[in-house]
């Protein structure tokens, strides 16, 4: 049985932890269900806000019904190495997150996604400093 780490989180009485080495299907999970939510594709426009950037990444993946799906593929419960991380405990997680009522719980899913977010523009897959082009054409194709 695993200790208890630092980066251990209750959620809906469940124990979880962040993935701190995913495999090439773990990545491959989040990187194709971000895809999915769109936010991949999105740029800051003109005269946003990082802030209000990163909270329209946040609506996009609850809008497009990836928030929970995208979570579940940045944890595993307690006591499960990261290389135990497969679809169906992504799936069986994913299920559990959505039907949680909480605001407590709400929070834990809202932050693990915030995470994700600083991540991505960490590594360049978003970008806060990311132009957007002048003209409409540009701009309808670039913004969400």
């Amino acid at each position: 049985m695993s200790e208890e780490r630092q980066s251990d989180f209750l959620i809906g009485g469940r124990r979880f932890r962040r993935i701190e080495k995913g495999t090439v299907e773990r990545d491959q999970y989040v990187m194709g269900r971000s895809h999915r939510a769109g936010i991949l594709q999105m740029v800051l426009r003109e005269g946003e806000s990082p802030t209000d950037f990163t909270m329209r990444i946040m609506l996009e993946m609850m809008a497009t019904g990836e928030a929970c799906n995208i979570a579940a593929g940045l944890v595993v419960p307690v006591g499960r190495e990261d290389q135990d991380w497969d679809l169906r405990v992504a799936e069986d997680t994913a299920r559990f997150l959505k039907r949680l009522t909480s605001r407590e719980d709400q929070q834990a899913i809202n932050d693990l996604l915030l995470g994700l977010i600083l991540d991505f523009i960490g590594s360049g897959h978003v970008s806060f400093w990311t132009t957007v082009a002048s003209s409409p054409e540009a701009m309808t194709a670039q913004t969400r």
